[in-house]
């Protein structure tokens, strides 16, 4: 059908506009067409698919999205085979919907995929190779795996220097990841170094206003903090808190996070009283902008209380007894496992 693209445009427009089950229904009779004239394994029908999964992807129902993309796949890799490029953007889309139904070693896999086929498509040294090592050492890190995390972050950086054109690209991205995956195999020094070069570059192409400048700063702090500098970290992370306090965003939690970091550093400095301080203000931040489900939460309430602060009473009264009485249970399993809380 000639007009197909259109139809799909058409029900991802109604889509925008708020009519989901008109659009789905829409991609529904399409894809029923497109099955009885064409096949059940025709290119096409997948095409319907991942419509679909982009519209349910559009609504947050991710599962139903995973399905839909995951449908079309088996489709796409019986037409064109396993190595085609054009099964990249639907793995991508399976994997970061794995992803957020934290199935990490399930979209670790389908990362490592998408660069195989990646790097034998487009060469070792394409950016789009370095995009998925890139993910790949998210996912590392949040699998605890430090050290393969390092090794393809080094390699993405690598792909990624910086030209005089393109002074920054996503080196700096991968400058900061690599920090944070340094310092968690014990390589302080060059965790010290990765940052502060980030830094450097972010100075001269964003300024110290930007968010891009903050992400920089803070993992410079924190390295200089594990490294042992704590003078010099609290001066870098006083300047993130800066930029922050200047560009607010209640959904990201920045501030929140910063705070609980300035925090620690304090407290390793024998500052407790503006420890306290800077725990009560982190909590208190992340959940006025609702972040209960934030992992900073716990970790910005586990801090306050062991400073002999109340983190349950400030929940309780932002965000009400039934998130207090969890809260004030996750801080005693906490306390109780005697770890020491990771902040983001």
């Amino acid at each position: 059908m000639p007009d197909a693209n259109t139809q799909r445009e058409e029900a991802l427009l109604l889509c925008e506009r708020g009519e989901f089950k008109a659009a789905l229904k829409l991609l529904q009779s399409l894809e029923r067409r497109h099955r009885e004239t064409l096949g059940k394994n025709h290119p096409e029908v997948a095409e319907d698919l991942i419509a679909m999964g982009m519209l349910h992807q559009a609504q947050g129902t991710t599962r139903e999205a995973f399905v839909q993309y995951s449908s079309a796949l088996k489709i796409q890799e019986k037409a064109y085979g396993p190595d085609d490029a054009r099964l990249v953007p639907t793995l991508a889309a399976i994997g970061f919907r794995m992803w957020e139904m934290d199935s990490l070693e399930g979209a670790l896999s389908v990362f490592a995929e998408v660069e195989r086929i990646d790097r034998l498509t487009l060469g070792d040294n394409h950016p789009d190779v370095a995009r998925d090592l890139r993910s790949i050492g998210e996912l590392l890190q949040e699998l605890d795996d430090d050290e393969q995390a390092v090794d393809a972050l080094r390699r993405a950086a690598d792909i990624d220097r910086p030209t005089a054109d393109d002074p920054d690209s996503r080196y700096t991205d991968n400058l900061v990841l690599l920090s944070y995956s340094l310092t968690g195999t014990k390589q302080h020094a060059d965790a010290v170094r990765c940052a502060q070069e980030a830094v450097d570059i972010r100075t001269k192409t964003c300024g110290e206003r930007d968010t891009d400048m903050a992400d920089a700063l803070l993992a410079l702090g924190r390295a200089q903090r594990d490294a042992g500098h704590l003078e010099d970290a609290l001066a870098t992370l006083r300047r993130t808190e800066a930029i922050d306090r200047l560009t607010p965003d209640d959904e990201d939690g920045a501030l929140g996070g910063t705070l609980n970091a300035i925090g620690i550093v304090l407290l390793m400095l024998g500052r407790s009283d503006e420890a306290r301080a800077a725990f009560e203000e982190s909590l208190r931040s992340l959940l006025q902008a609702g972040l209960e489900d934030d992992d900073r939460v716990l970790d910005a309430a586990v801090m306050l209380h062991r400073v002999k602060g109340d983190p349950v009473g400030i929940a309780r009264a932002l965000a009400g007894d039934d998130f207090a009485d969890e809260l004030a249970e996750a801080i005693e399993e906490y306390e109780a496992d005697d770890d020491d809380p990771q902040e983001d």
